[in-house]
């Protein structure tokens, strides 16, 4: 886990205005704890092969998600109903980008999704959606991710 550091400037601020610096100090240890809450799995998250679940993802790719701006900005707060609004907006898929290997916006929601741990029927409601394609596939990636492997070959099976 990442420690929280006050820099230099900051303490040699507080030797002149003590009040500044405490509301300085308490801005940026709510923008940090916010940083935390973000990324963390929801509290009744069942483990899933063993592990948190969004540890299927790998760590650089998972620090990578944390950094991007679509991650701030849009996942932020999504519920497993308000996921469904970000899915629908997807036009691709994919996993990293470029030359900084930057996550596509599937592979945050992915990410989130393992985060929320939506039910079984909500994933199955994602999959059986025909006419959005980006909102399938991301419901059977997740499905093939979490479910074990008799209940992915008797759903996805049949998609191929």
């Amino acid at each position: 886990m990442k420690k929280f550091f006050v820099s230099t400037c900051l303490i040699k601020m507080c030797a002149s205005d003590y009040r500044g610096c405490q509301l300085i100090i308490h801005h940026h240890l709510i923008i940090y704890l916010v940083f935390l809450m973000s990324n963390r799995t929801a509290p009744g998250a069942v483990s899933i092969h063993g592990s948190d679940p969004q540890f299927l993802i790998e760590k650089i790719v998972r620090e990578r998600i944390y950094g991007c701006a679509y991650w701030k900005e849009k996942c932020f707060g999504l519920t497993a109903e308000s996921i469904l609004d970000r899915a629908l907006e997807l036009d691709h898929a994919g996993g990293c980008y470029g030359a900084q290997q930057r996550p596509t916006e599937f592979l945050c929601l992915l990410l989130k999704l393992l985060q929320l741990q939506p039910s079984e029927e909500i994933i199955l409601t994602y999959i059986a959606a025909e006419e959005y394609k980006y909102l399938r596939l991301l419901g059977a990636v997740y499905y093939r991710f979490v479910f074990g492997s008799v209940k992915v070959y008797g759903c996805l099976e049949p998609l191929l």
